[in-house]
């Protein structure tokens, strides 16, 4: 790409976020120039392109004092939660951000943005301040019919090989909460198991698939959380399909025992 502007660099990068693919060419050549498009890009420009490397899992550095709207700080906050940037953007920063909002002009999605902020923040012990009656719960991810049914199938591949003692959808937090629910879970154990769907990842373009940024900082927030997580991938999960009975089983016996759990003895 030839230099270009900042908003033909936020269009590029936040379309790769949109369409879920991505090109280590591409972010390379925006690493490179990444301060200079910051430096010439307007504020809507610099949060789109911060916002989609976040959800790209690249890397990135903060601009800190730039007069943001109030979407743009709620896509901020999302962004360096999910990239684990808040300690490296500092409280006074962050706060900054949080005092800029307008919370009259917060959209449903904005909301759900912040509760993702509000969640990593306090699991990595950052002091911010929130308006906290504006923040709502109940805004749950729906999971698709693909998912639904690609978790039925790990559930009853579960209870096959005689494992039991799991739950579905649990909340990880002592207080519940509707966001992170976690696919599958031995509470007692604290034993995260995440079936990663198609929607989980990314691909390049050279054909690799890898997981979106939202996917690794769940992990990171569970593991933060004091939680063992355990992931099985839906492509994963159709070559177990194919195999013999005995090799499922030892694959589950291999995958779960290292995090301590064990199929119940009849």
């Amino acid at each position: 790409m030839e230099k270009g502007g900042g908003q033909e660099w936020s269009n590029l990068i936040y379309s790769m976020g949109v369409k879920r693919v991505y090109s280590e060419r591409i972010l390379r050549e925006l690493e490179e120039r990444m301060e200079w498009v910051f430096e010439v890009g307007k504020p809507q420009e610099i949060s789109n392109v911060i916002y989609a490397l976040s959800y790209l899992g690249y890397d990135y550095k903060l601009i800190n004092g730039v007069e943001y709207n109030t979407q743009e700080c709620c896509n901020l906050l999302y962004a360096i939660s999910i990239s684990g940037k808040i300690y490296e953007t500092g409280e006074e920063e962050v706060n900054r951000l949080i005092n800029r909002i307008q919370w009259e002009e917060v959209t449903r999605e904005g909301v759900n943005q912040i509760n993702v902020f509000r969640c990593f923040a306090e699991c990595e012990g950052v002091e911010v301040k929130l308006v906290k009656e504006v923040l709502e719960e109940g805004f749950r991810s729906k999971q698709s019919e693909g998912s639904k049914s690609f978790e039925n199938e790990v559930c009853k591949e579960l209870e096959r090989w005689g494992y039991g003692g799991f739950e579905r959808e649990v909340s990880p937090f002592e207080v519940e909460r509707e966001i992170f629910k976690i696919d599958i879970a031995w509470r007692g154990e604290k034993v995260a198991l995440e079936v990663d769907g198609p929607t989980h990842f990314l691909r390049g373009t050279d054909g690799k698939l890898r997981r979106d940024g939202p996917t690794k900082a769940k992990k990171r927030l569970l593991e933060g959380l004091g939680w063992k997580v355990v992931r099985l991938s839906s492509r994963r999960n159709e070559k177990l399909k194919k195999m013999e009975e005995e090799g499922r089983r030892k694959f589950w016996k291999k995958k779960l025992g290292k995090v301590g759990i064990h199929p119940e003895v009849k």
